[in-house]
């Protein structure tokens, strides 16, 4: 696996639709708020064996399953741009593939991948369950190597992944002030609207997409309320803007694209971003709505305690075991100012 490339997470010729006038490409990095220009393209918005698997053949994602999906969304926001709508059923489907695949190709999901399994280890051998949990000690590189499997694995069953998104309609919205702007995810998922926060997924009816496609236009994925009925564009006003923006550092991780005039006119460093703690802690709370820990400590009560109550053991396991592991993973020097994690199952 040495020879594979550089493999994007954002396709560069998306981020090129964000282009000067002049063809330069500037950028927003989030890690230290710099304006950042003259970047190339072959530069950014990707890393090294991001989705490969040592199960299928070399860059097999990425000529196999990226190339076609990114061919018809390229085709599919052309005619959207020139017919200020989406028209055809198959530029829809084309624009869903795009969306998944999306979701399954982020960077930082590979690096969220990767600390979930040193985090269970952790976690496992404090509570001295490692054999339980069958947790295993793995080096770095089969870390990455096992996040990028992952990853590789979600590609090649994007199609079956898409039919969750049949029944979202896509719609072109306008933006005539050319001001919008592009996160590394490639979209903005809408999580804060009208103060109500969501954390919506793909098997969510409420999940609701922007797409920036241009610096004056996007497409909009969600599920309408089809006795209501929904337009085939519409216009994005200051107020939907507002909500654009509040949203844009919510789905950014590592740099925002944008024209020189836009970046500079936006006051990024405002926007609310993600705790990159707080994303790995959801990482591994998902384990315990899984009911993985529920079906552990199930297991335990039925052959070692039988004759205590399952709900008496189930809340001193997570009471003596589970949040204090989880404390000192995020806190390993035990710092008297540190948040501290509360949960109650």
């Amino acid at each position: 696996m040495s020879n594979v490339k550089y493999q994007h997470y954002l396709a560069r010729h998306h981020m090129s639709w964000f282009a000067n006038d002049d063809g330069t490409n500037s950028f927003w990095s989030v890690n230290d708020g710099r304006l950042l220009d003259n970047v190339k393209l072959t530069e950014i918005g990707g890393q090294t064996y991001l989705y490969e698997s040592e199960e299928l053949p070399r860059n097999f994602v990425e000529k196999q399953i990226l190339e076609s999906v990114e061919t018809g969304f390229f085709a599919a926001r052309n005619r959207a741009i020139n017919d200020r709508a989406v028209r055809r059923s198959e530029d829809r489907q084309a624009i869903r593939r795009y969306v998944v695949a999306q979701f399954l190709r982020q960077g930082y999901l590979h690096k969220r991948l990767v600390h979930l399994e040193q985090d269970l280890l952790f976690i496992a051998k404090e509570m001295g369950v490692e054999r339980l949990w069958r947790t295993e000690t793995v080096l770095a590189e089969g870390r990455r190597k096992r996040a990028s499997s992952t990853m590789a694995k979600g590609l090649v069953d994007l199609d079956e992944t898409v039919k969750l998104l049949k029944h979202h309609v896509v719609i072109f919205v306008e933006r005539p002030e050319n001001d919008l702007l592009l996160p590394d995810r490639g979209f903005v998922q809408v999580y804060e609207e009208k103060g109500k926060l969501r954390t919506d997924g793909l098997k969510s009816p409420n999940l609701k997409i922007l797409m920036p496609i241009a610096p004056d236009c996007a497409l909009k994925l969600f599920r309408p309320n089809l006795k209501s009925g929904f337009p085939d564009r519409a216009r994005m006003n200051d107020e939907a803007h507002v909500v654009f923006m509040h949203n844009l550092g919510l789905n950014a991780n590592n740099f925002i694209a944008g024209t020189q005039q836009a970046l500079s006119e936006a006051n990024l460093n405002a926007l609310p971003y993600f705790d990159p703690t707080a994303e790995r802690l959801s990482m591994v709370m998902q384990i315990y709505r899984a009911g993985a820990l529920d079906d552990m400590v199930g297991s335990f009560c039925a052959t070692q305690v039988p004759h205590i109550p399952e709900e008496f053991v189930r809340k001193w396991f997570y009471r003596e075991k589970f949040i204090p592991a989880v404390n000192k993973l995020f806190n390993p020097d035990g710092g008297p100012d540190a948040e501290t994690f509360l949960f109650e199952p």
